[in-house]
């Protein structure tokens, strides 16, 4: 699917959500001005005018962000304040669902500064949480726990359990995601214990999926596998508004078994959560499934495959700006290249990854780039710099907790003193 239908999909999911709180009309009265718009600009549409030269592609792009900007402005004309509020938010989350981060974070940023004397302190709370979520997705950890917290105080205020919980388990993500494991799982299972109460089975679910992530970042993946498996038997599978979450656990369950070196199984999962996250149209988890497959199959020594699906997945985290993603990426290219032998362009791509990942000081994503650079260096025989790399990438897998990586590298480094 390219960006251009991608994005009309978008449009059109908009276009019917908005049509559904102003009515046909509204829709007969955009539709005139767009094909009025479109004439005009399509006669001017030469190249001998403009200042620099615009793509066929460009003029496409043009016009959708107009009828996006226009929807959003002729919906006040129809609308209550309060309803009005209620539809941008609910826009906010279809742009951020379709990864249109900077469309979404304006519409939510409208709401909680230029209208916020009009918004309900519950859609205020969930604005927050929202852009919280869109400075997670790109890697802006301080900003996203400001305004996670600012969500936790709204909620709290409300007695509302449920937005609570979600913010909790948003809260112990940004945790684990700097390396504060034990930090992570007490908020998870305070957040779970929640949810068990008052039987949110979302969000026993994403808990215990949670709680299953940092088992396997510790390096206990069947143990990880249990905690997605009780993650499964607790919402329906047939529900659509699942779709998104068993396309995690299933991203998840994939990364656990391609630990194992169970990599058919791996690919199974990895399949079964691309066909959600395409009729969800979720763009983020797409590419996290792309992340995975492409090192599956560079383990299963198909590199050319893999190069081609980890260079559409640092597409959609370039695009999206979430760094932390393309170094997950760019380790991938380096292994394919370590693999293939072609030692220094292997060993620049994991410079990028380890830079990228000491700038948000990732601890787990660096101690894994860093454990592929000291394999680089035991292939081309230079053992003291592999030791070196296995003791650097030890020492950051115990910031974490995770023993039973630390095991591994420790046989790893013996192997390598023989």
């Amino acid at each position: 699917m390219t960006i251009n239908k991608t994005f009309q999909k978008f449009l059109g999911e908009v276009l019917s959500l908005v049509e559904k709180h102003c009515g046909k009309t509204f829709t007969k009265e955009l539709q005139s001005l767009r094909i009025e718009r479109e004439r005009l600009l399509n006669n001017i549409w030469r190249e001998d005018i403009f200042p620099e030269k615009l793509e066929l592609y460009q003029k496409d792009s043009i016009f959708r962000d107009i009828d996006f900007d226009t929807t959003i402005h002729y919906a006040y004309k129809y609308l209550t304040m309060q309803d009005y509020l209620e539809l941008l938010y609910e826009i906010a989350e279809i742009s951020i669902k379709y990864s249109e981060f900077q469309k979404g974070e304006h519409l939510l940023q409208l709401i909680a500064t230029k209208h916020r004397l009009h918004a309900d302190k519950k859609l205020l709370a969930k604005v927050q949480q929202n852009l919280g979520i869109v400075n997670s997705y790109r890697n802006n950890f301080i900003a996203a726990n400001k305004h996670f917290n600012k969500s936790l105080q709204l909620f709290t205020l409300l007695n509302d359990t449920k937005g609570s919980v979600a913010i909790k388990n948003d809260i112990g993500i940004l945790l684990i995601e700097q390396g504060n494991l034990s930090e992570g799982e007490a908020l998870f299972k305070e957040a779970r214990e929640m949810a068990k109460s008052e039987e949110f089975s979302e969000y026993i679910a994403k808990t215990n999926m949670n709680l299953g992530n940092i088992s396997h970042m510790r390096g206990d993946s069947d143990n990880a596998i249990n905690y997605y498996q009780m993650a499964l038997d607790v919402i329906d599978k047939d529900a659509e508004y699942n779709y998104d979450t068993f396309a995690r656990i299933y991203i998840n369950i994939a990364l656990a078994h391609k630990s194992q070196k169970q990599f058919s199984k791996s690919l199974e999962y990895l399949h079964n959560s691309l066909d959600l996250s395409k009729k969800t149209n979720n763009k983020y988890t797409r590419g996290l499934s792309y992340l995975v497959e492409a090192e599956v199959y560079c383990h299963k020594g198909n590199y050319s495959t893999s190069t081609a699906i980890a260079t559409t997945a640092f597409s959609i985290f370039s695009e999206i700006g979430d760094r932390l993603s393309m170094g997950e990426a760019y380790k991938i290219f380096g292994i394919i290249n370590r693999k293939s032998k072609r030692f220094d362009i292997a060993l620049s791509y994991f410079e990028n990854s380890k830079r990228i990942n000491k700038e948000f000081n990732n601890k787990l994503n660096l101690a894994e780039t860093l454990v592929e650079i000291a394999y680089l260096y035991r292939d081309t025989g230079e053992t003291s710099r592999a030791i070196k790399n296995f003791k650097l990438a030890s020492k950051h897998f115990e910031k974490i907790g995770a023993s039973l990586r630390i095991e591994k590298i420790n046989e790893a480094i013996k192997e390598l003193s023989l």
